[in-house]
């Protein structure tokens, strides 16, 4: 049977498998774009820290990517099986003809139904007899079979009026009407409202610059699907019909991947527009003065490039300041770890909370982890305790500043 099933319709099946894809495809990469921006809206609008927003490395995540090819699972599976289910029924139905019972099931459940299949039976057996008796008669002068008995005229079981008095009354029931082409209704006389008026004029703007560039998307994937199908030899007939319901679905494959461009090119843009504002940020906060006050617990490292910090730790060192020397070192390899994205500088931001942030970045970098570690809790020790710092403990904090850079 699924062998039977299998070679049934072979070009619509092929047709089904190839669709089914680039549908699962579409469905990912929307659900995919909507995770992401979720995550963003709620950074920039709510001020919530997620993966995303702290590294956009997170959506190559396979957790992340595995829960969303999940979600296309559970959206696209009922589709394909209710495809096959279709296909199944109606590949049975030739040979059992379950489509006309059921059909024919849901006429008889109507009495106005049930009478009008009665009559239109009984009409199409009289007019077949009917048409059948000239025919029986010799076309040129009798034959000697003419003395035997005579075929009777033939009688209409229902008179041809009150069949059409039963058919109109079928027709008018509800199960009937629904069929009927729909009454135009009546235009309003009264003038609309300026509120209207205004946005009539947008919704026809927008569907005059609109309709352009739908229309050549669709021709697009009308000339690539009927491509697809004259090397697979398959009769797809994208023409629509009256009663075709591809028509809307049609449209809402165009403004998905409409909707999927626009995403992308937001995505671009926003990307665009962030390097530019760093680049302006890093221009701007190059400083009037070339020493910073390194004993201001408002210093921050975007203050200076690492280069200037480390110039800055020589001086310091040649003068014999060590401890501020110390800061500079430890500021020139946050700007480092910063530059190379993998922190993210911040005033309300710890000591620890870079140790963290690094660890979640950079954990494929275990010995870079495991050195910054190390430079923290000699920084905390030498600038928040009582520690002393010594030309020794500079020297082992510059050689993992080093370490830092060449990892």
């Amino acid at each position: 049977k699924a062998w039977r099933q299998a070679c049934l319709w072979p070009g619509q099946n092929h047709a089904v498998v190839l669709i089914l894809p680039l549908v699962a495809l579409v469905v990912f990469i929307n659900l995919f774009l909507l995770a992401v921006l979720t995550a963003v809206l709620l950074d920039k609008v709510f001020g919530i820290q997620t993966p995303f927003s702290q590294s956009w490395w997170a959506i190559l995540n396979t957790t992340f990517l595995a829960a969303v090819g999940a979600l296309t699972y559970l959206c696209v599976d009922p589709l394909c099986k209710a495809v096959y289910v279709l296909r199944c029924f109606y590949g049975d139905a030739i040979r059992s003809g379950l489509d006309l019972k059921a059909e024919l099931r849901r006429l008889a459940g109507s009495p106005a139904g049930a009478w009008a299949t009665l009559l239109l039976c009984v009409g199409l057996l009289a007019g077949t007899t009917g048409h059948a008796a000239p025919e029986a008669e010799p076309a040129t002068g009798p034959s000697p079979s003419a003395a035997g008995p005579t075929t009777k005229p033939v009688t209409w079981a229902f008179a041809p009026a009150e069949l059409d008095r039963a058919l109109d009354q079928a027709l008018d029931s509800r199960e009937f009407l629904w069929r009927l082409p729909r009454e135009q209704t009546v235009k309003r006389t009264d003038r609309p409202g300026w509120l209207r008026r205004l946005l009539d004029g947008l919704f026809d703007s927008l569907k005059a610059v609109l309709k352009p560039v739908l229309d050549t998307v669709g021709r697009w994937i009308e000339k690539a699907v009927r491509w697809v199908a004259q090397r697979l030899q398959l009769g797809l007939n994208l023409e629509p019909t009256p009663g075709d319901w591809t028509g809307p679905l049609r449209v809402l494959v165009l403004v998905l991947l409409g909707g999927l461009v626009g995403a992308v090119i937001w995505l671009l843009v926003r990307i665009r527009l962030g390097r530019r504002q760093r680049d302006e940020l890093t221009a701007v906060s190059q400083p009037l003065s070339p020493e910073p006050d390194l004993t201001d617990p408002n210093l921050g490292p975007e203050q200076l490039p690492e280069d200037a910090w480390m110039r800055l730790a020589g001086e310091l060192l040649q003068r014999g300041e060590l401890r501020l020397a110390l800061r500079a070192l430890y500021l020139s390899s946050l700007a480092h770890l910063a530059n190379r994205g993998l922190i993210g500088l911040a005033r309300f931001k710890s000591n620890l909370d870079y140790v963290l942030e690094l660890s979640r970045r950079a954990h494929v970098w275990p010995e870079l982890v495991e050195v910054f570690r190390r430079n923290v809790a000699i920084f905390d020790r030498a600038w928040y305790g009582l520690h002393e710092v010594s030309h020794e403990l500079l020297a082992e904090f510059a050689s993992n500043v080093e370490r830092i850079k060449a990892t």
